[in-house]
């Protein structure tokens, strides 16, 4: 028994597959003849080494008018035995019971070495072909990074693919698997897993379909519970668990009106299908995917529920989605002191620099001659959203943000005029009116530990650029910048959000697991939060963070 396995350009489909066999049929008298999607490549086998090439050239010929190239000369592996007749002996034994005759573990290794010699042949091919295709994409890699690897000026690399192992797994079961599989749900398995094991925390690979939702809740346009959470982990009885921790609930939204509270850490959530998981289980993106959904149906999902003294308790909320239209910035004059101006940032999306512009001018309008930037449970958002928001607050060429890659170089981000050409980003502009258009008011920023990533760059700019004093308790400490790469210019569908550079304040110092210290710490009173269900709807007078505030600021003449 002999294999020859040739490379196919351009086997994308099973009804390509199916054709590219055909072909080969028509050509040899094979014993089997098997298509790899996978590896873009067809294995013929055959009773005996065939005595010359002109087969090799029929076969070539043939596949050109079907619109196929063929590689040759093919790889050849000669067999000992037939795997699939190892398979069928394997079967009859087994059901005469005969289990002494041939082991588990004779099969396994009979198989597994055949295996592995043909499937090793095609990846020393395929590892080719992905040198050859990462050499074509190079080109629009650079233009489309701008952000990251163009920044940095690297070089591409030259790939190539580290598990052999998935082509083996591939082959047996397209060879003996009674189940047909399904090609793009194992591609999808695949890359999410890839993201979740990669040891990037931040890591996930998006379908499509999430994409799109990811794009509108950047545009402020969602639908779920209204809610905004980060990744967190909490220790139970001396046992930790991954839970989405509340960091805010939005106002008119399905999860006020339910119930649910800042600080509120959603531990299991219930799928489509009724079954139950963990988050530690399904991973942050997957768990948040459950909460969210469409617009009419329901969010099954448990939450622990921790008091002031330590003490927990488990809730379970069943909450129907709806449209949830994020506002993420929302102002309103003190009450005991007309002078100042409450503006509460909720997280850097799309809608952030118009909604902030809006709500400061109509704030001044009113008197207000002091400000205090409430970035409590804000868990970021978009770089170039903080950016334009800091743009009226610094001066023209202040240094906001520093980016520091993977290979040591570093980019610097100053104020200056910018007009951005990316769909929907528009919002995001400095023009020369907007630069420092807010200078000259005292600023007191509020942060506590749910202040994360953009939200912390805010804090830290202000800070460092000695506009505002911080008040409040340390933040999250999450200093690490997420490139979203479309997977589109690769062949594949989809996106895959990764790390790619370490972020620095102006300072210089990174922050990241160790958080922002305040000007002057002052612990939230969390009985308040209980109480009121959530920070919005807690009374200017009653927030002793606030009051801090208000009396640091009342001290500035």
């Amino acid at each position: 028994m002999v294999q020859y396995i040739f490379y196919v350009d351009k086997i994308r489909d099973e009804q390509q597959r199916d054709a590219v066999a055909a072909c080969a049929r028509l050509v040899f008298d094979p014993v089997q003849v098997h298509g790899s999607l996978l590896t873009s490549s067809v294995t013929v086998t055959l009773d005996q080494p065939l005595q010359n090439e002109e087969a090799f050239v029929l076969f070539q010929e043939q596949m050109r008018s079907a619109g196929y190239e063929v590689t040759l000369p093919p790889n050849f592996v000669e067999l000992t035995d037939d795997p699939m007749a190892v398979v069928e002996a394997f079967d009859v034994i087994e059901r005469k019971k005969k289990k002494r005759r041939v082991s588990v573990g004779a099969f396994v290794g009979t198989v597994c070495a055949v295996l592995v010699v043909a499937v090793l042949a095609t990846y020393t091919l395929t590892a080719r072909l992905f040198d050859q295709r990462m050499a074509e994409f190079k080109e629009i890699l650079w233009e489309h990074l701008e952000e990251t690897i163009q920044d940095t000026q690297q070089q591409l690399p030259t790939y190539t693919t580290s598990f052999p192992e998935l082509e083996i797994l591939q082959y047996i079961f397209e060879m003996y698997s009674i189940e047909e599989l399904d090609q793009q749900e194992l591609l999808t398995v695949i890359l999410k897993a890839y993201a979740d094991g990669s040891g990037d925390r931040y890591a996930v690979y998006y379908t499509p379909e999430e994409l799109q939702a990811l794009d509108a809740d950047n545009q402020g346009e969602m639908e779920g519970i209204g809610v905004s959470v980060v990744d967190d982990v909490v220790e139970i009885d001396g046992m930790p668990y991954d839970v989405l921790r509340v960091v805010s609930v939005f106002r008119e939204s399905p999860a006020l009106e339910a119930g649910l509270q800042a600080g509120d850490c959603i531990y299991a959530v219930v799928n489509e299908d009724a079954e139950v998981f963990l988050v530690s289980e399904l991973g942050y993106d997957v768990a948040l995917a459950n909460v969210r959904g469409v617009a009419g149906t329901q969010a099954q999902f448990s939450v622990i529920r921790f008091s002031d003294k330590g003490a927990y308790e488990i809730i379970p909320f069943t909450i129907e989605r709806a449209h949830v239209k994020t506002q993420s910035v929302d102002g309103h004059v003190y009450e005991l002191d007309k002078t100042i101006g409450v503006v509460k940032i909720s997280q850097f999306d799309l809608t952030t620099p118009t909604q902030f512009h809006a709500t400061m001018d109509e704030l001044i309008a009113q008197g207000c001659e002091k400000f205090i930037f409430d970035v409590r449970y804000n868990p970021g958002g978009e770089v170039k959203s903080v950016e334009a928001v800091l743009s009226t607050l610094l001066e023209e060429g202040d240094l906001m943000i520093s980016r520091v890659y993977k290979d040591g170089s570093r980019r610097d981000d100053f104020v200056q005029e910018i007009y951005n050409t990316l769909p929907g980003y528009e919002t995001c502009d400095v023009t020369p009116e907007d630069i420092g258009k807010y200078r000259g008011y005292e600023y007191v920023v509020l942060t506590n530990q749910y202040t994360a990533s953009a939200g912390e760059l805010f804090a830290a700019n202000l800070r460092d650029h000695q506009v505002a004093t911080l008040v409040g308790s340390t933040t999250y400490g999450k200093g690490c910048l997420q490139n979203l790469l479309d997977l589109t210019y690769f062949g594949l569908e989809g996106a895959l959000k990764l790390t790619t550079a370490w972020y620095l304040p102006p300072s210089g110092e990174n922050y990241h697991d160790v958080g922002i210290a305040p000007d002057v710490e002052v612990e939230m009173d969390w009985s308040l939060i209980e109480k009121y269900n959530s920070i919005y709807l807690i009374p200017d007078a009653e927030d002793n963070q606030l009051s801090a505030a208000v009396e640091l600021l009342s001290q500035i003449k």
